[in-house]
């Protein structure tokens, strides 16, 4: 349900040309595919699902090696399969908190010689480069699939089990 409903969101944000907040949805897309991924980490995946329906934060839960999967540890161990990760999670991050993302994307130009800088104040961020765009949906789309490589991983490993 979040992944289908970040999607959404996340495409309605490209639509309406307001990268920001596309952006900080893929941070959460990030967050859903890291977090559900952490099941293949775990020695009992039946009591990492009971904890999580416990409402307990998954970082202080461990993995197999006793590690805590805080999401430090997850983006490291999962960038052998999603090299881009740790770039990304670490700009998107700053969408999600207060930063200076947010400052240095309302610049809307830059003027050296007058020094002035002129600010764009809205939701439409069409001042970035087609690259930009690009890269957001490319990113959005390898985190779906990470959490469903790891969906499909459990529902594998459950089947196996109940056989």
């Amino acid at each position: 349900k979040r992944t289908v409903s970040l999607i959404d969101g996340f495409s309605s944000m490209v639509e309406n040309w307001n990268l920001s907040c596309a952006r900080a949805l893929l941070r959460m897309q990030i967050d859903t595919a890291l977090r559900f991924a952490a099941i293949t980490l775990v020695e009992k995946q039946e009591d990492f699902v009971k904890a999580v329906l416990r409402d307990e934060r998954i970082d202080r839960l461990t993995d197999r090696a006793g590690r805590r999967l805080t999401d430090a540890h997850l983006v490291q161990t999962f960038k052998t399969i999603a090299p881009w990760l740790p770039e990304v999670y670490a700009r998107t991050s700053g969408y999600v908190h207060s930063s200076g993302q947010h400052i240095f994307s309302s610049v809307q130009g830059l003027d050296y010689e007058s020094r002035t800088i002129s600010w764009g104040i809205g939701s439409i961020d069409d001042h970035f480069p087609e690259s930009s765009w690009l890269e957001v949906v490319e990113c959005c789309d390898a985190a779906v699939l990470l959490f469903a490589g790891s969906l499909e991983s459990w529902v594998e490993a459950k089947t196996r089990h109940a056989v």
